[in-house]
């Protein structure tokens, strides 16, 4: 099987230390004010067809954006994420080298794409996902490694 859904990702338990100070805060916390409280994030900017080619943090599609799929290549990990309000696609890429390329890809020949140059991780424009597919790839020389469509 290709890409591995994120639901079925283990995640590691956390330290008692962490438990404690959690409990210990939750039973300190006292109720804020509703005036003192934080408004809810703004709408995004974009909806299919208009986010191709922006950036889902800027747009403010990341709010709601999931992991669909992942694959891991030569110790990167290349991620798809989706925002079901935005209705858009883009790449994700963890533990990326200087020169290279992560590739966002939809249906169409449709693609964003984001070279590394100096940070491991980073995060391609999106596609347009409303109504066809996308997949995230990761290029590393001349091998490349891509999750299932979505």
């Amino acid at each position: 099987m290709g890409g591995t859904a994120m639901a079925r990702t283990r995640h590691r338990a956390l330290p008692i230390a962490a438990l404690l100070v959690t409990a210990t805060a939750a039973v300190t916390t006292t109720a804020v004010p509703a005036s003192a409280q934080t408004a809810p994030s703004a709408s995004p900017t974009c909806h299919g067809p208009t986010c191709e080619g922006q950036d889902p943090r800027t747009t403010r599609c990341s709010a709601d954006a999931r992991s669909v799929f992942d694959e891991v290549f030569q110790g990167r990990v290349i991620r798809l994420r989706y925002s079901e309000t935005c209705r858009a696609a883009w790449a994700q890429l963890w533990n990326g080298q200087p020169g290279d390329v992560a590739t966002v890809r939809g249906d169409g020949g449709r693609f964003q794409l984001r070279v590394i140059t100096t940070s491991d991780n980073v995060y391609t424009p999106m596609v347009n996902d409303m109504g066809v597919t996308a997949k995230a790839c990761v290029r590393v020389l001349l091998d490349e490694k891509c999750t299932d469509s979505w």
